[in-house]
């Protein structure tokens, strides 16, 4: 895990202090180009989605002794999928025009779930 002692981000005329940063990284095709992150508002498990149409929900583990993220476990990716008229599904992944999702928003105020 990475804890910046002081880091400043700045945001046009905003300031943002960065906590800590966790980076993953894997392998397997599709992985990557994470476009919004939500997490739970325990902030135990996140959901994203990439700029190609893939979820990702994992739970984060954290450092026993700093309480920052460590880790992801229980991970799991799977395609977008799109609706269409007729109420067919239809895959949406890999596809960059139709997949492309820049934010994510909840109904439940930002986290998700309840819990």
């Amino acid at each position: 895990d990475v804890r910046p002692e002081d880091h400043h981000v700045a945001l046009g005329e905003t300031y943002v202090r960065i906590n800590a940063a966790l980076q993953i990284s894997s392998t397997r095709r599709g992985f990557g180009g994470w476009s919004s992150i939500l997490t739970n508002k325990q902030g135990t498990a996140l959901l994203a989605v990439s700029d190609v149409g893939v979820w990702l929900e994992a739970d984060l583990t954290f450092n026993t002794t700093t309480d920052i993220v460590s880790n992801l476990a229980s991970v799991k990716m799977s395609p977008m999928r799109n609706i269409t008229a007729d109420g067919s599904e239809e895959g949406i992944a890999g596809n960059k025009e139709w997949g492309d999702a820049e934010t994510l928003t909840s109904e439940t105020g930002g986290s998700l779930g309840d819990d």
